[in-house]
C-alpha cells in the first residue's frame, strides 16, 4: 500500500482478512515493521522504490501490481508488453524481428529495455531464429 495506495473499496468488500489490515471504516491500520518504521499508503512512488524512471518498465510494473485481478496484466499480455519486446505497443514489427535486430554481440546481454530477456543469450536468439 505504501507504493500503490489502498485497494479499491469494491475489492475490500470481497477480502476475507480485511479486519487485519483495515479498520471498520475501511481505512488502513497503522502497522510498524520489524525496524520500527510505520508505513503509510501512497507515501512512496513505485519509481523511487525500484530506482527506475523507464516509462515502459514502470507501466509494466503497474500492470503487474494492479490490485484488481480482472484488470491485472495477463501472462500473454505481459509477453507482448513494450518493456518485454522492446517494441512500442501496437507496433507492426513482430517480436521475433525485434529480437533479431536487438541481439547483442555473443556473450553480451541486453539491458533492462533491450528485447532480450535476462536469461537469453545471443546464441539462444540465434537458435530461436533457426540460425544456430
Amino acid at each position: 500500500m505504501e507504493l500503490l495506495g489502498p485497494p479499491p473499496p469494491d475489492l475490500l468488500l470481497q477480502a476475507t482478512r480485511k479486519r487485519l489490515f483495515f479498520d471498520s471504516k475501511g481505512s488502513p491500520r497503522s502497522v510498524t515493521n520489524s525496524k520500527g518504521r510505520k508505513r503509510r499508503p501512497s507515501t512512496r512512488s513505485l519509481a523511487a522504490a525500484v530506482r527506475s524512471d523507464d516509462p515502459a518498465f514502470m507501466h509494466f510494473l503497474h500492470r503487474c501490481l494492479e490490485w484488481d485481478p480482472k484488470r491485472r496484466i495477463t501472462p500473454t499480455e505481459a509477453t507482448r508488453h513494450e518493456f518485454i519486446t522492446g517494441c512500442p505497443l501496437g507496433s507492426t514489427t513482430s517480436m521475433v524481428g525485434s529480437i533479431a535486430r536487438a541481439a547483442p554481440a555473443p556473450g553480451v546481454r541486453a539491458g533492462a529495455r533491450g528485447a532480450l530477456l535476462h536469461s537469453q543469450s545471443a546464441g539462444d536468439v540465434a537458435a530461436m531464429l533457426g540460425r544456430a
